[in-house]
């Protein structure tokens, strides 16, 4: 992960864990620098979304020490932090993910509901009726019913 081309060991995108005083190694992503990355390194922490810039000795590459560092901590913002860093390595970036990389949506009834609600913004108001009817009877206790039954109401 580090960028033996220009002599420095970080370079803009590499996914690390950067330690601030009186916290722990926290997943991060190195930020692009203009100084480059000699004496200190600017990184967005995943989990509390900030920017901060850090001594290059307090820097280690996330690959290889997952496991070190990357479990065992209980302060808020840390477990999203490793589910960002996993999952959406380009969140608060304006780099693409590509594809490949990104997971792909749950298939659980919840995100199917939130999916499905989403869609119906964009529809005319006379779809919305049916398309949010056709959800409920999805969604709820209510599929058992015969759907001419809720029509005719």
């Amino acid at each position: 992960m580090s960028s033996k081309n220009s002599g420095e060991p970080f370079k803009a995108g590499d996914l690390v864990f950067a330690k601030m005083k009186g916290f722990p190694h926290w997943p991060a992503r190195v930020c692009k620098s203009d100084s480059g990355y000699k004496k200190r390194v600017p990184v967005y922490y995943f989990g509390t979304h900030q920017i901060g810039s850090v001594p290059i000795e307090n820097v280690v590459p996330y690959l290889g020490n997952k496991t070190k560092y990357g479990s065992g901590v209980r302060i808020k913002g840390f477990a999203e932090g490793m589910w960002e860093i996993q999952n959406t390595p380009g969140v608060g970036s304006r780099q693409q993910t590509p594809k490949s990389k990104m997971q792909t949506p749950s298939k659980s009834p919840v995100s199917k509901f939130l999916l499905q609600n989403l869609q119906l913004q964009n529809q005319p108001m006379s779809n919305r009726l049916q398309l949010k009817l056709r959800l409920l009877m999805t969604a709820s206790p209510l599929q058992s019913l015969n759907p001419e039954l809720l029509e005719r109401r």
